[in-house]
């Protein structure tokens, strides 16, 4: 497998507009914000990068049912996607649907396969999502860490690759 064709998936969320909660101060002379989940929204943004440093466009999901006018802002890059959840988070659906924006971003022209590290959480491991990837023409082979350890591997300041 060459570089170039190693990718890392992983998504991550935000929250905006949640640092006007009550400071409490801990022994450790620590702020700790306590949040007011009134005053919140949520951003999740699905990604990836390849072992030479390449990325390929985001999906940017945000908190709501249906998309609005204003979530559309000028100056966007053009692969970038902007999609809803009723929860602010990636889903079956929209996972499935970054894995075709993914695909459409690294397939190569003479068809070599791609690997794509993945947290092995259940969002990501639908039927449809491996059935895709096993397609003759798509050849995407995932690699599956255990659910959440991406996140431990940044804690630790491991490099997955």
């Amino acid at each position: 497998m060459q570089p170039q064709n190693l990718y890392n998936f992983n998504e991550t969320g935000f929250r905006i507009g949640c640092l006007t909660g009550q400071i409490v101060f801990t022994r450790t002379d620590r702020q700790v914000y306590i949040l007011d989940s009134n005053n919140c929204k949520l951003l999740t943004s699905i990604e990836s990068i390849s072992a030479v440093g390449k990325t390929t466009d985001l999906i940017m999901i945000m908190l709501g049912q249906q998309m609005k006018e204003k979530h559309f802002l000028k100056g966007l890059n053009d692969g970038m996607r902007i999609a809803v959840s009723e929860s602010g988070y990636t889903n079956d659906v929209l996972s499935f649907e970054w894995l075709k924006h993914f695909d459409a971003q690294t397939r190569l022209p003479n068809n070599e396969w791609r690997m794509l590290i993945i947290d092995g959480y259940r969002l990501h491991l639908t039927i449809e999502f491996v059935d895709y990837c096993y397609e003759l023409n798509v050849r995407i082979s995932m690699f599956l860490l255990p659910a959440h350890s991406t996140y431990i591997l940044q804690l630790l300041d491991i490099e997955v690759f």
